[in-house]
């Protein structure tokens, strides 16, 4: 049996793979999105107090949070930790 983060790990290269242009444009976002950082180590939303760590595609997203029951997808802060390092593509900021 898979682990939950093998199951992760999995999922996230079949959606890269799958999805070329998808994950292409959305590196871009997130390019875009740390240019605007004033600070490197700390992006936080545009109308919130709060830190805004990770950003997904949807259709990624989708498949993880459907494919996790218990805990759901990153709701505990260690797998969130975990993910930004396994996946920095993915964090807004620079790194944590």
């Amino acid at each position: 049996m898979k682990t939950r983060k093998q199951v992760i790990k999995d999922t996230v290269k079949a959606y890269i793979k799958n999805n070329k242009e998808d994950y292409k444009a959305f590196l871009g976002l997130i390019k875009h999105r740390r240019k605007g950082l004033g600070n490197k180590m700390l992006a936080t939303f545009a109308d919130k107090k709060g830190r805004a760590e990770l950003s997904l595609p949807e259709k990624l997203w989708q498949v993880l949070d459907m494919s996790m029951d218990d805990p759901r997808f990153l709701i505990t802060n260690e797998e969130v930790r975990w993910f930004g390092k396994t996946f920095p593509q993915f964090l807004i900021p620079y790194e944590f």
